[in-house]
């Protein structure tokens, strides 16, 4: 869930068409994502192998400022963070990006920088959270 008025759903292409058809005729705003695959979702799972894999091979560093897992929401430990069969679980799980706002929301954090091309993430940001933060 990225904000709660903005959900991502991901699978078969006939349920989403289904599943966006029934939103629309209900009266919501529904957009297609311009993605090449259906991510987080069980059409990952043929690649999550392979995957694990070359993660197997990657050398992990314990982060060095605290990490919100978007897999869970939460801050993420030392353990999950260098952890393969983690990162594997953050292509197959469903994003808990609005969890994880919360999570620095209640943690005292107000001020958010992002970094990039586009203000995508600020603006799903500042849906998650309640006001009074810099985004």
């Amino acid at each position: 869930m990225n904000s709660p008025s903005q959900t991502v759903v991901s699978g078969d292409c006939s349920a989403i068409e289904t599943f966006g058809t029934h939103f629309k005729e209900a009266g919501r705003k529904v957009r297609e994502l311009a993605v090449s695959h259906a991510f987080h979702s069980v059409h990952m799972d043929a690649m999550l192998e392979a995957f694990g894999q070359v993660a197997q091979g990657c050398t992990f560093h314990p982060p060095q400022i605290p990490i919100v897992s978007n897999v869970t929401g939460k801050i993420a430990t030392e353990n999950q963070l260098m952890s393969p069969a983690y990162w594997v679980r953050h292509v197959r799980d469903a994003v808990r990006f609005c969890d994880g706002m919360k999570t620095l929301d209640r943690m005292g954090v107000d001020t958010f920088l992002e970094c990039g091309p586009r203000g995508v993430l600020t603006a799903m940001g500042a849906m998650c959270l309640d006001g009074g933060a810099h985004l």
